[in-house]
Order: structure tokens, then sequence, then C-alpha cells
């Protein structure tokens, strides 16, 4: 059987899936394509994120540390609104806000610092004394004082405080040359009981007291002394008892040991050499 020739055939092009569930067919929509990533939401997420380390390094700068954690915070939270830079967002709003929190902190510290200096400038103008090689000292009568005597021996009392001089030791020598007195100086120490009179534990400090000579007041020296006073609770009815080293003048008399409770009162009694 002769063969007839092959002619080549058109190829044949598929038909639309819509034409073949025999649905009709529609042109896209323009402008349905998902919206561009945004450079400026991405900004204020990046933005955040560095204003919030800004924020946290200087947060504890009064109002500044704020100023730039709130900031942060907004930036941050603006960037998570549109879900751009998850990552930097989050990290500024942590940052901001212990920034904010720092500087919060910051400022009431300095506004309870300022309001305590500010009550406490007229009463240094009126108990600050000058003496006469031009150094500084608190006058010992201030006015808000209750000022009594106790002679040697007997025990000074002060609110539910009782304290007594047991020895007084003069010309200490301290064994580190460093806390040696001063020049026309010397160190006393002084044996002292602390008597806890009232009916709960309180805490005593050694702090409390300190040496008046006429005017001028002496604080405790930096020596150390065997036996030394430490400052402690006190259950009541009990009594410590230790040694306290002042530093004064030389030879000095009419020396009192002025104790001063929580309510400012200051009673004194005399050491009499």
């Amino acid at each position: 059987m002769d063969q007839q020739p092959t002619q080549d055939q058109p190829p044949v092009t598929p038909a639309p899936e819509a034409a073949i569930n025999n649905q009709p067919m529609t042109a896209p929509t323009p402008g349905t394509a998902p919206a561009p990533v945004t450079s400026v939401h991405k900004g204020l997420a990046i933005a955040a994120m560095i204003v919030g380390i800004f924020a946290f390094l200087l947060g504890i700068i009064p109002f500044l540390g704020f100023i730039l954690g709130v900031t942060a915070v907004v930036f941050g939270a603006i960037g998570l609104k549109h879900k751009e830079s998850k990552g930097m967002a989050i990290s500024g709003i942590v940052l901001g806000g212990l920034g904010t929190l720092a500087s919060i902190v910051t400022s009431i510290m300095l506004f309870i610092g300022f309001s305590m200096f500010a009550t406490m400038i007229p009463w240094l103008a009126t108990n600050i004394h000058t003496n006469a090689d031009g150094s500084v000292s608190l006058n010992s009568d201030s006015s808000l004082a209750t000022t009594k005597e106790f002679a040697k021996g007997t025990t000074a009392t002060f609110g539910d405080y009782g304290v007594k001089i047991n020895s007084v030791t003069r010309n200490f020598a301290p064994t580190d040359d460093f806390d040696k007195a001063a020049g026309g100086n010397e160190l006393i120490v002084l044996n002292i009981s602390v008597t806890n009179n009232g009916s709960e534990e309180l805490y005593f400090s050694k702090y409390n007291l300190d040496v008046i000579e006429g005017s001028v007041t002496d604080y405790l020296s930096l020596a150390t002394v065997d036996s030394e006073f430490e400052s402690n609770s006190i259950a009541a009815g009990a009594t410590i008892t230790g040694n306290i080293v002042f530093e004064v003048t030389k030879d000095a008399t009419d020396l009192k040991l002025r104790g001063s409770d929580i309510s400012e009162t200051s009673d004194t009694f005399n050491l009499a050499f």
C-alpha cells in the first residue's frame, strides 16, 4: 500500500481552564497586586530601635531619658501596627520602656534630694559656725536641741536610750601612723555602755554620738581600737559596751559627749578630767 505524504499539523493550543470548565473568561483586575513595602514604616522601626538604644544608655539622665524612651515606644508601636521590621520595632519598645522607667526613677530621686537639701538650708544657715582658724563646724547650741548636763559616772538619757561613760583614755596612740591625730590634737578613747530602756528592740549607731568642746564639734576618728563599739540593734532592756575614738584639741577641757536621737533633740553630759 502506498503511503500518503504527511503534512505538518499546526500546533494545538490548550484551551484556557475557564473555557474547559465552561466559565466566562475575565481579564485581570488592575491594582490587585500586593502593595509594595513602604520605606516610611520600616524607617520608623529602625528609628525606634536606635532611639531606644540611646534612651536605655541615657536613662539615668532625668527628663532626657524619658523623652527618648517615649519617642522610641511610639515609633516602635507604629512599626508594629504596620507589621514592618517587627524585631527592630519590639527592640525599640523594650529599650525605650527601660529608658523611660530609669529616667522616672532618677527624676524622683533628684526631686527628693533637692527637697531635702532645700529644707536643710535654713538649719545650716543657723547652725554653721566659723572657727578662729577658718575651719567650719556645726554649732552645738542648736535651737532645736534640749540640752541636759550629766556629771561623770552618771547615765545620760535621751529618748529610750541610756548612755554611760565607763572610762576615758587620753593621748591614745593608734598602731597605724595614718590614723594619728593631726598636729595640736590628740585622740581620746571613750568606753561607753548604751542601754535600751524601751519596750521594743532599737537600733543604735555610734554616729549618734560626737564630742563637743565649747562651740566646736569633734567627730569620730577613723583610728581602730580594741573592743570597738559597733552600731547594732539592742533588745529591750539590753546593754552593749565598747570603745569609741575621737580626735580633740590636745589637753582640751570641758569636753562633753553629745547624743542625738531621731527627733533631733540633743542630750549632753560632761566628761570631767
